[in-house]
Formats: C-alpha cells, structure tokens, sequence
C-alpha cells in the first residue's frame, strides 16, 4: 500500500515540473519575441533587439547620429511643437495608464495560453516561486505594450505618431510624431498620462562655480590628486573621513550593516573601475576578491561607446561614496552621457534594464545625480510634486519593484522647489550640507559667508517635500574633491542599500520612512524647512527593533479608524498605546497591518508600538508615527457671483467666496460649472476669497458650484446664480447694402443679436430719437429725409435685462439729380481712324462725380437702361472699331451711382479703312497672249474705300517688295520682263491705299516671251582651267556646248550684268581677255544669240533680237602669296644661339603651300633649296655663329606662283652684359618692411645687342654669390626700366632692422645675364629707426 501510494505523488511532481517547464518556455518566447525598436533606427517603427534582453541595446556602432538636443525644457518644447505644425516628426515621451485591470487582462491571457485557470495562474507549488514572479512580470509587460499600441493605432493618432523607441518593463515611450491631429489625440486620450519633450539632463552640480575651464571640474569643485600620507610606506589617505561619521556609517558597518546583497545602480557618466577605490578592478567583478563594480557598461539608444571608462569623473567620484558608505555593496555602472549631458530616452532605457536584470544582478537601489530644474536655465524654478512624468512613472515602476531611487535635489539654490526627477513621489530626494567648517564659500547662484560642518548648503534645492539631507560639500572619492547634491545622493543610495539588504522583506515605505524619520534634524533658515541629515545605523536600529506608518503615511485623517502598518524583522509581539506607557502590558501577536480607533476629538494624533522579540526584549523608546485627526467640516460655506447681481453681460464673472476650517491653511477649494459631488470635483485648489471665474456659454440663468475640502477630506458646499445676458447687439443695412438710392424710400435689412427683446429705428444718433420700441424684425420700409446727400439709420436694442446697445448705424447716399454735359471725340476729332483701336475722349458730370458711370455701345440704343455693361466713368478710354472700312459711330450714355441717367448720352463718328484694295485685276498688253520684246505695258484695276496709293511691280515670283520697290499708282505703266530663254513670264502687282493697307499677296499676269534669236539647249565654261580647277591666266577660252552650239552665230561677253553694247561674230571657244584684279571668285555674263529669219519686222526692229544671257562662274588666281612677314618667334631680334625658331605670316587665294628659307644673299626662287611645307613656326640654323644675319624667306602658293624672298635681320649674340657700380649710381631706400633700389641704365653694356632689363636676388644677412644659380633662402624681385633709363626695384616682405644682401642682374636682348653688382642695405626698425 506504501508504494503504491508513492506513484500518483511522483506524477503529481512530474506534472508539476512539467507546467512549471512550459510557463517558462512561454515565458522566454514571449521576452525574445518582445518587439522593440532597434536602436541603431530611428526611423525603425518596432522590430527584435540585435543583442541581449528586451529594452537592451545593440551592440555599439562605429559613428553615432546627432540629434538636436536641448537642455531647456521650454526651449525643447517650442521646438517639438514648430517641427511638429510644420509636419516634421518630433521626439516626444509619452506616459500612459496602464490600469490593474489591464495587468490581470494580460495575466488571464497568458493563464488560458497555457491552459490553466485565471485562479490557477501561478504555476503548481513546487515552481511557484520562480513561475509567480515571472507571470507577474510577464503580465505588467504586455500590458503595458498593449497600452502603448491602442493608444498608438488610435484613428487620428495613427496618422502621426509612432513608437520609436518602447521601454517594456515601464508604461512609458519614446513616441515620433509629425501632425497636430496625431499630437491632439494623445492629449485627448484618458491612457495618455504626460506628453513631454525629450530633454538632456545634466549633471547635479555642474555650474556651480563660475571658474576658468583649466580649473573647473566635473562639479566645479578642486579637482585633485590622490593624495599620501607622511609617513611613507604608500597608505592611502582616508577617503570620505568627515561625511561618513556624519551618516553613522562605520558604526552600522561595525554593527554588520554592511549593504552585502543589494548592488546599487549608478546611473551617470561612467565609472573608472580601475581606481583603488572601486577595489582596482582589471574588469568588471575582477578579481572578484577585491572589485566592487560587477557590471559597467555604456547605454546609449544608438549604441554609441566612447571608449573611455569614465570621460567626466562625475559616475567615478558618486560610485567610489557609494562603495566607501556601504562597503559591501556593489556597484552596477551605467554610462547614460555623451560629454556633459543625458537624453532623456537613454536615462528611461537604463532604468527599464535595471528592473529587468535587477534579479540577476542583485540590483535593489539606484543613483541619480542629474536633473533639469523647471523654468530656463536661464532662471530656473523649482519643480512642484511631478507624479506624472516619464521619469517619475519610471521611479515609480521602480518602487513598486522593489528599486529605490536616490535623487539629487539639484544646485540651483531654490527654496520652494526640486530640480526633476527630484520632484518625483517616488524619488527619495537628497539635499546637501558640509562635512566641515570652511571659509566664505561663493557659489554660482548664492554665497555662504559662513560655514559650519552640518550647515545646509545654500546651492542645495529645497522644499516641504524633499526627503532628507546627507554631505555633498567637499567630499573626497574616487581621487576627486567635489561639492553638490550630486555627492549627497549617494550617501543616501548607499544608505538605502543597507537597508534593503538587512531588512530584504521590509515595504519600500518601511524603508523611506526610516531613513527620513531617524538621524538629526536639521533647520532651514531660507524656508523653514526641517529634514533630518540622515543616520545610517539609527535607520538600521529602527528596521530592525520596528517601525509603524498610519494611513500609509498620510498627514491627515477624517475618520477615527486607521489602518496601522508594522514592520519589524525580530519582534513576536507588539503592544500598541496612543500615548507613551511606562510599561506597555496588553502584548499580542505581531501583525504587519491592523485597524486602530484612534482617540475621539481633534488634532494630532500618536500612535505608539512596543516590539517584544522571542526572548522578550521590549524596544524602548517605541516606534511612534503621528496623524491630524480633524472630523469638522469647514463652515461658513458661502458664495457669491458680481457681489450678488441678478443679471451680468459677460461670462467673466468675480466670485467672492467664504468659508473658514478648523485648520485654515489646508482648506481647499473647488469651483464647478455643473452640479457635482464633492469627491468628482475637479481641480481643487488653495482656498481664496475672490476669484475671476468663466461662466458656460449661453444665455440664461447659470449656477456656481462651491465645494471646500479640508486637509482631512471633509467637505462643505455652497452655490450662487446670476442670469447671463448677452450683451444686446445687431446689425442694420439699407437696401441689402447698397451705397446709393435715388429715392427716400427704402428698405432696412435688421438682425438682432442673441438676447434682443426690443429694437428701435431712427434717422437721427441718440437713444432719445426713439419714439417706437417693438420687437425686432428682419426686413421693414423706412423713409430717409428728403433732399441729396449721404443719410444714416440709427437702430437700438434692447435686452431682457433692459440694457439699450449702442447704435447699430448704416449710411447710404441719396442721389436723385441725373449727370449732364455728356461729351465724346473720336481720336480727338479725326476724319480717320489709324486703326481698328481707337482713343475716346469723354465727358460729363454730376453731383457725386465719385459714383459716376460710363456706358459705351457701337450700336445705338433706344434708352439708357438698354445699354450693357456699365463702367467707372473715365476722361479716356481706348476702343476698338468693327474691322472693314467706312464710317464707325459710337454711342455713349452716362449714369450716376444711383442709377439717375436722364437724356444724358452723346456720340461721335469716324472713317475707318482697315482693308488693302480689293478686286485687284492685272493685264500685259492689253491682253496679249506672245511678246518678242521684253519691255511690255501693264494695266491695273482696283477698288479701295480710301483709293489706291501706291504699287510694286516684280517680275519674279516670290520676290518680296521692299518699302523702297513701292512707287505711286498708275495705269498702265511700263515695265520690262527678265532676260532668259523663251517661254512664259509673269508680272506681279502688289497695291497700297491711301491708308497704308497693303496687298497680302500680289496679283498677277502671264505673257509668252517668243524671240527666235534665243538658242536652245546651251551651256558655257571656261576651256583653259588648270588641274586644280582654277584660272591662273587673264586670257580665258569660253567654250558653248550643246545640242543647240551649231546655232550660234554672235556673242557678247561682259563682265557685269549689264544689256549687251554690241555683239561679235563667235568662235568656239571665244577667246575673251579678264582684268587682272581680283583673285578669287570671278564671273563672266555671255549672252548668245542665234540668226532669225529676215521676214521677222519685229526682230529687226529690235536690232537682231535679245539673245540668251548665260552667268558663268570660276575661280581665279593670278598672283602669288600676300602679307608676308618674316621675324624671330622671340620677337626681339636676338638670340644667344644660331638655332633659331622664324615666326611665318602670309595669305592667298589658293593658300600658301611651301616655303623655302636661306641666309645666301645672292638666292633667287630659282636657285633657294630645299621647299618645304608651309608652317607658321619654322627651325632654321643660321651659317654665322656671332653677328647679324639676314635671312631670305620665298613663299609659293597651290597654283605655283611664288614670291621674292622676304629679308630679316637676326642677331646671334653669345656674349654675356657688363656691369660696373661706379657707373650704375646705385642708391637704397629702405622702411621697416621693404627697401627700395635705384640704379642707371647706362652702368651695364653688352658687346652686341643691348641691355634689355635688370633683375635683383638678395637674402637676409649675407650676399647672394651670383645671377646664375640661387639657393633656398635666396629671393628674387623684379626691376623696371623708366623715363632718362633709371631703373628701380622695390624688394618688399622684409623684416623690420634687418640687413639684407642684394645682387643687381643685367640681362640683353638675346637672354644672356651678367655677373652683375652686389649692395648691403638693412630695413628701418619697427619703431622706424
């Protein structure tokens, strides 16, 4: 029986095992599914982490995205909202609510995936340890991601906002967004707790001096070595020797207090673990005997990594307090700073890895010596209670797991306030004191004139609410001597170390409330503040004899029944009195929470708890904690709206209001539109006996609701009405608006305002003219006064209150007089028009000249109202015509702004000829079908409204007609035809009338031109052309071929296009003789005529006929190569070798073939060898070596015609210029930076060609050794040559009182450079000395 009962208990075991197995299966996969925005994109909506557990970064990257960042919250705000309006994304952290009922939504979820029950969710008894806290954790992440994307996914805000960067382990996120609509529904979401910008944080107490940048360090305190003692042998000096005394540190690390078990988070700028104080750590935890830094690490969204361990000293010199104080405690860096400062995302990013790997690491207690004061940097304010912020919803995820937070208050010497995340509820914020007198001590923002150990720094932040003070001035860690809250927050984070590690089951509460109710208090003189400067071995003694909270701490209490929490590690019993007992006897079993009647009657309240240990030992004194009982509520509830008028015009009303309470300064209250209780009231607020006030929109009675609410929560009400009456208003138009009316009778368009019980109208200003009060009414007839001029309607209302408005007025003008004296002239009278655009001259007036109009029409109407459109009247008005020809009129009617017009019209005409002659006929010869002459007759008929002008005559199609080829009109006229073979020819006649209207295109005649003396089928060329084509002699051969040669009998050749003199009897070819200019294209006119028959009257009239005119065109050349020129390509005439380079110049028709160059005086064409291509730069080598020579140069161009040779002098000269000081009168000018040199010309000669130019070498202190070569500290300047040959050359860029060698160079014509002259000369000093 035994062993079979032992089998069910083995499976109940395995199948335990075995869910407990499948929750953490479902629990990994759920964390490593966990979608997270990469950080290295910041464009990257969510995806997987590259590296490490969820919310870790990836692993560090090269290079690192800047971001615009901002230390000023108001500056950074400004900035999200501009990018924003301009839809341009913005970081902005968003908090959220998430609620206890999403967390258990999330918690059933995961039940039923494993299929458990939602009351079974813990996994079995023997995993429920690790199953329990793992669901739990599981189930706050999803249901905080869950928040997230619903509010996220949201309709509007979706369109702008994005996740882009999450923090699963806190209800906060790094949201993008880029719309107003997307901005606006997050603020209108109730799961959006805070919506703020993404700041950088500083460190707290950067600043704090304003000291050189050599001197300042990372808190502005003396920054110094490490320093020994006296006596050799290398001991370290004692670090943190005042301040850790001060905090009752080595007496609670004697007592066993030592912080073993609990690893304190330093979140900062990093931590040089390598320093003795930090146990010279090689790596993090090694050696493990001695390191007290287990982890470091930097934490930066894109993975940056400078490379350094610690780049400020800041996070070094906070740790190394925090190890010292707590000496067993280790230390878990965390790197959140890229030089000075700490964005916002990457100090939430470090604190959602602390709570995801404070199991593994041991992490109970985190360090945060940053912050950001409100206000500008610039004037910084301090920060009220912030419970809803990022980093305070993150402190508080923080606490509530377990992890306490200590903050330095910030060093901005504020009084009322704390710097952020200070601020924070969560936060256990520290305050500074010295650990020592000291001299005056001048701050940034304040002065201490006089310390004392134990006094309060002035730099220090404070407040009612901050939690407690510890050292921060002058405290020496880590190899620094530093001063701020920055130093006193660790004390405190070591403290709470402790603590934690002793007293591991202890509330978060329990814990805060000993290190804030222990140790010694301290008085405030700036505020009258007193915090406690904290005792580490007294708050150890009060966890471990006990401690009580009532109320979870509250000040205040309004019912006698409390709830009293107990903490206590080694009490079995406890015995609770309200007041202290001598001896305590009514002992009972130790509870850690009970009910309690606290005694009757207001005011303060003690309650008092004994602890008695298994053996019997009571404390003494008890623990005690104190509430303010108050059961009375306020009294004296009164309100009063307008000192209690009936009626008010505006919403903006002042409320007087009353009511008194037993404890006045924590009276509050609460002012509401609608009817409320006391409890959903919103927005209490410090009682005060006015205030301005905003009734609701609307008219009719409104109530005020009051509510008063003691510190207590007992509450009072009173409530006031008054009736709001829209101020009485509206508006009157006449005639729906209209300006003018040339009647009194007219029509009122009326609209009365909200509230309107009464209107009245009058033709006169004053309330008084209003005889008649009835109800308004929207439309009504009204009778203006009578004559011309501008008129006003006056009308009042009235509303139930019976408050008369101000006057609602409309104007308009009556006109009744129709405008006169219409005029108009067409192009100021003319008898033409140029065009079909025409000027008008108008004319008229009226009574309101300002209104007047204009009609203008060119078709005559029967009245004025016929006309359309009217216009402004005008003085001028440009106007076009119907186009065509004859007379135009235009019609004008005039009319006023009331529309008076009477007989006022008037017109005007003109002659308009826009039309070129019509009906346009040509005729040759009367009609005649065959000329033989060319000279025929033309008639031409047309018609034209203006009458034809003038004409041109062509005789060739297409030929346009020049403004020149016009002449005057006449028919007929005489014209000749063009020359050429026979057959048809054309005469155009283009025609302008007297109105310059011009034919677009001509009319036309045709006529056969039938003479028998025209050969046919003929062409003409030159016999004689050589093979190049071209004529090369004036005598030419013309030769005719054809089928029509045989035919010709006669020729006549001229050279210009001119009616043949006489004609020769012709050969072929016809020798013909050119004129000898020019070269080039060249043409020939040859006319050929062959016999006609003798019977042929008209022929023999003309002389024999006109023949055939033939063009022939060629190309001649006569002569040989122009424009020679002949020179050295060095252009001076002188060279110092006979191998020279000529420079060519000549021009021909038929171009410049070849060339050949000699220096034989005696060559001809003939006899110079060798020819060679023509080329502008020819090489020659002259026959003399020194000397002048002349060198003959023959051109020849394609045709073979040559030129005699062109002659130039070239002179070879070898030899180098002379110079001789005596004879140069060489003088020196200096200054402090330059000196100037002068010299004659004529001191240096040359043999053979002439001295051409100087140049200068020198160098500082000594003489160049000559012009031929120069070393590197060796210059060269340049010298000129001016009038009567004085030659100058300033050397500048010298050095004040210096002396400097010079070298004066001669060069000649040919290049050749002289030895030249050598001077000595210094610069003036800088004085000018």
């Amino acid at each position: 029986m035994a062993g079979s009962a032992a089998s069910p208990a083995r499976l109940q075991r395995r199948r335990a095992l075995l869910l407990a197995l499948l929750v953490l299966a479902q629990l990994l996969a759920t964390a490593h599914g966990q979608q997270q925005p990469s950080p290295d994109d910041d464009d990257a909506l969510q995806a997987p982490p590259s590296a490490g557990a969820a919310g870790e970064p990836a692993a560090p990257s090269s290079g690192r995205r800047l971001r615009k960042r901002f230390r000023d919250p108001a500056l950074a705000e400004a900035d999200a909202l501009a990018r924003i309006a301009a839809n341009q994304p913005a970081d902005l952290i968003v908090s959220f609510k998430v609620s206890r009922s999403d967390i258990k939504q999330q918690k059933s979820q995961i039940a039923n995936s494993l299929g458990l029950a939602a009351a079974d969710a813990a996994a079995p008894a023997a995993a429920q340890p690790l199953s329990k806290r793992a669901l739990r954790r599981e189930a706050r992440m999803r249901a905080n991601l869950a928040v997230k994307q619903r509010v996220v996914m949201e309709r509007e805000a979706r369109k702008g906002a994005r996740i882009k960067r999450d923090f699963a382990m806190l209800p906060v996120a790094l949201l993008s967004v880029n719309s107003s609509e997307a901005l606006e529904a997050l603020r209108s979401d109730p799961s959006v707790v805070s919506i703020e910008p993404r700041i950088v944080f500083t460190i707290a107490g950067r600043g704090l001096r304003d000291q050189p940048p050599l001197a300042r360090s990372f808190d502005d305190g003396a920054l110094e070595a490490l320093g020994v003692d006296g006596g050799g042998g290398g001991r370290r000096r004692l670090l943190l020797k005042e301040s850790l005394p001060m905090i009752g540190a080595p007496e609670a690390a004697a007592a066993g207090y030592t912080g073993k078990g609990c690893a304190v988070a330093v979140i900062d700028t990093g931590v040089n673990y390598t320093h003795p104080d930090l146990g010279s750590c090689t790596a993090p935890g090694t050696p493990a005997a001695t390191c007290r830094v287990s982890v470091a690490r930097d934490f930066h969204k894109n993975g940056y990594d400078d490379g350094k361990l610690d780049d400020d000293g800041h996070g070094t010199n906070v740790a190394a307090i925090v190890a010292q104080a707590a000496t067993e405690s280790q230390i878990v860096a965390i790197d959140v700073f890229t030089g000075s400062g700490a964005d916002y995302d990457d100090i939430l990013g470090a604190i959602n890895w602390v709570l995801l790997k404070k199991d593994e690491l041991g992490i109970c207690v985190i360090n945060l010596s940053l912050g950001s004061p409100c206000g500008t940097l610039a004037a910084p304010q301090g920060c009220l209670p912030c419970p809803n912020e990022g980093l305070s919803t993150a402190l508080a995820s923080a606490r509530a797991a377990g992890v306490l937070a200590a903050v330095a208050s910030g060093n901005d010497a504020l009084r009322n306030g704390l710097s952020f995340p200070a601020c924070a509820p969560a936060a256990v914020s520290v305050g500074a004191v010295y650990d020592a007198d000291l001299p005056m001590q001048a701050w940034k923002r304040c002065t201490d004139y006089r310390v004392v150990k134990e006094q309060i720094a002035c730099f220090s932040n404070s407040a009612t609410y901050l939690t407690a003070l510890a050292p921060g001035a002058a405290i020496t860690a880590g190899g620094y001597t530093v001063n701020g809250t920055s130093q006193a927050a660790p004390h405190v984070a070591a403290t709470l170390a402790v603590l934690r590690a002793a007293f591991p089951t202890a509330t978060m509460d329990a814990i805060v409330e000993a290190l804030a109710t222990t140790g010694k208090p301290l008085f405030d003189l700036r505020n009258g503040v007193t915090k406690p400067l904290i005792n580490m071995l007294q708050a150890a003694n009060k966890m471990a004899e006990g401690t009580v909270r009532i109320n979870d701490g509250a000040l205040w209490t309004r019912s006698r029944t409390v709830t009293l929490a107990i903490q206590s590690t080694r009490a079995t019993q406890i015995c609770i009195a309200s007041e202290v007992a001598a001896q305590c006897t009514q002992f009972e079993p130790y509870v850690s929470s009970k009910a309690w009647q606290l005694s009757d009657g207001d005011g303060k309240k003690i309650v008092f708890v004994y602890f008695k240990t298994a053996a019997g030992a009571v404390s003494n004194p008890p623990a005690n904690a104190s509430i303010t009982f108050d059961a009375t509520a306020p009294s004296g509830a009164a309100l009063a709206i307008n000192g209690g008028a009936q009626f008010t015009a505006s919403p903006q009303v002042t409320l007087a209001i009353g009511g008194t309470d037993t404890y006045p300064a924590g009276l509050q209250m609460c002012l509401s539109n609608a009817q409320t209780t006391a409890e959903a009231c919103t927005s209490y607020e410090p009682f005060a006996a006015t205030k301005n006030h905003t009734l609701p929109a609307g008219v009719g009675p409104k109530t005020v609701f009051l509510w008063l609410r003691d510190a207590a929560g007992n509450t009072a009400s009173a409530q006031a009405q008054i009736t709001l009456l829209v101020a009485p208003s509206g508006s009157v138009a006449i005639n729906n608006g209209a300006a003018w009316t040339n009647t009194p009778s007219v029509t009122l368009n009326i609209t009365a305002g909200e509230g309107v019980t009464k209107a009245c109208v009058a033709n006169t200003v004053g309330a008084a003219a209003c005889q008649l009060w009835e109800e308004p009414v929207a439309s009504r007839a009204w009778q203006l006064p009578e004559g011309d001029g501008e008129k006003g309607v006056f009308v009042y209302f009235k509303n139930a209150g019976n408050e008369t408005s101000a006057p609602a007025t409309a104007n308009i003008t009556l006109d009744s007089t129709p405008p006169a004296q219409a005029r108009l002239a067409i192009d100021g009278g003319a008898e033409w028009a140029a065009g079909t655009d025409v000027n008008l001259t108008i004319g008229g007036s009226d009574n309101y000249p300002a209104g007047l109009q204009m009609c203008l029409s060119a078709t005559q109407t029967a009245a004025p109202g016929d006309c359309t459109p009217y216009e402004a009247f005008a003085a001028s008005k440009v106007w076009q015509l119907p186009a065509g020809e004859g007379e135009r009129t235009v019609f004008l009617w005039l009319r006023d702004a009331a529309g008076n017009s009477g007989g006022a019209g008037a017109s005007a005409s003109i002659k308009l000829d826009t039309q070129a002659p019509s009906g346009v006929a040509v005729s040759i010869n009367d009609g005649a079908t065959e000329t033989a002459s060319l000279d025929v007759s033309v008639a031409i008929t047309a018609s034209d409204f203006s009458g034809v002008a003038r004409m041109c005559i062509k005789t060739a199609a297409g030929a346009p007609c020049s403004e020149g080829d016009f002449v005057a009109f006449a028919s007929p006229v005489a014209a000749k035809l063009p020359r050429g073979a026979l057959g048809a020819r054309y005469v155009y006649v283009t025609l302008r009338d007297a109105r310059g209207n011009t034919m677009s295109a001509p009319a036309s005649d045709q006529i056969t031109f039938n003479d028998p003396s025209v050969p046919s089928n003929v062409t003409v060329s030159v016999a004689n052309v050589n093979s190049n084509g071209w004529v090369t002699s004036n005598n030419v051969l013309i030769a005719v071929s054809g089928a029509g040669a045989a035919s010709v009998t006669e020729i006549c050749v001229l050279e210009e296009d001119a009616p043949c003199p006489a004609f020769s009897p012709f050969v072929n070819p016809m020798p013909y003789t050119l004129s000898t200019v020019p070269d080039g294209n060249r043409a020939l006119f040859v006319t050929l005529r062959a016999p006609f028959p003798p019977a042929n009257s008209t022929l023999s009239v003309l002389g024999g006929g006109n023949g055939l005119m033939l063009p022939l065109d060629f190309m001649a050349d006569f002569n040989p190569p122009s424009n020679t020129r002949v020179s050295l390509r060095s252009g001076n005439g002188a060279t110092a070798t006979p191998h020279v380079s000529l420079a060519l110049a000549a021009t021909d028709v038929s171009g410049v073939k070849e060339v050949c160059i000699t220096d034989d005086p005696e060559a001809t064409a003939a006899s110079c060898q060798p020819w060679r291509d023509y080329n502008p730069a020819q090489p020659f080598t002259l026959a003399s070596a020194e000397g002048t020579s002349e060198v003959l140069t023959f051109f020849r161009d394609a045709n073979g015609h040559t030129t005699s040779g062109v002659a130039a002098n070239i002179t070879v000269d070898k030899s180098k210029p002379k110079a001789r000081r005596r004879d140069m009168d060489l003088k020196a000018t200096p200054s402090s930076s330059s000196i100037t040199l002068t010299w004659s010309k004529d001191g240096a000669t040359d043999d053979i060609s002439d001295v051409s130019g100087f140049f200068v070498l020198y160098r500082l202190d000594s003489t160049p050794n000559s012009c031929q070569r120069r070393r590197n500290r060796t210059k060269k300047a340049k010298a000129a040559i001016g009038a009567g040959g004085t030659v100058t050359a300033t050397v500048k860029g010298l050095k004040p009182g210096k002396r400097y060698g010079f070298r004066l160079c001669p060069m000649d014509a040919a290049g050749n450079v002289g030895g030249g002259v050598t001077l000595r000369a210094s610069t003036k000093s800088a004085q000018g000395k």
